[in-house]
């Protein structure tokens, strides 16, 4: 994510016997490899894993989502914010309280267009989920124009920022030469931002 957080998304159609173990060795795996051997523990960012399970996982609790932490066992205070785990289960979308949550699982549980495009209605960003699917199942050549209109737009972004990154170093190599002349570091800025505006 933007902020440096880490985030495991797994769908499961059928729990196996070793799901409740697999889930927390591939979130303890994700923190360790995000140091490495010689990495500082304070550079550690939260790792989220989010399961999406259609049979139900957690049967001590009738919860659509479950949040999983570690806590202090009778105060139930959270050791550190480095792990999270959330299982959804999908059997139970209609127990789920929060309405974008509730939209989301039922948007991964359809299967007819007609149910898609009913949840694709009510919010915009899976509005856009839904746009992105529909390209992503279209034809090869549709599919081959999309990618080619990405492509374009990543190679305008690329030379604005190149453009951008040229534009900084070409200013500072012409202050450089100013102060190399004598010119104060306050009279060389003044000189290249005014010939900027001109």
């Amino acid at each position: 994510m933007s902020d440096g957080e880490v985030v495991d998304i797994e769908m499961q159609v059928r729990n196996v016997p070793e799901l409740f173990s697999r889930i927390s060795y591939y979130s303890a795996k994700m923190l360790t490899d995000q140091i490495g051997s010689g990495g500082r523990y304070s550079s550690i960012k939260p790792v989220i894993s989010i399961i999406v399970v259609e049979e139900t996982l957690i049967s001590k609790s009738e919860k659509c989502h479950n949040v999983f932490s570690m806590l202090e066992e009778e105060e139930l205070f959270r050791f550190n914010d480095l792990q999270e785990i959330h299982v959804l289960d999908l059997s139970r979308i209609e127990k789920e309280n929060d309405e974008k949550l509730s939209d989301w699982l039922e948007f991964i549980n359809s299967e007819e267009e007609e149910d898609f495009v009913k949840v694709a209605k009510r919010n915009p960003v899976i509005n856009e989920a839904f746009n992105e699917l529909k390209v992503l199942s279209a034809d090869k050549e549709q599919r081959i124009r999309y990618e080619a209109r990405l492509k374009m737009q990543r190679d305008i972004w690329s030379f604005e920022d190149a453009a951008r990154r040229e534009g900084e170093q070409r200013r500072t190599i012409e202050i450089f030469e100013c102060l190399e002349k004598g010119v104060s570091l306050e009279e060389a800025k003044k000189k290249f931002l005014l010939r900027e505006k001109v």
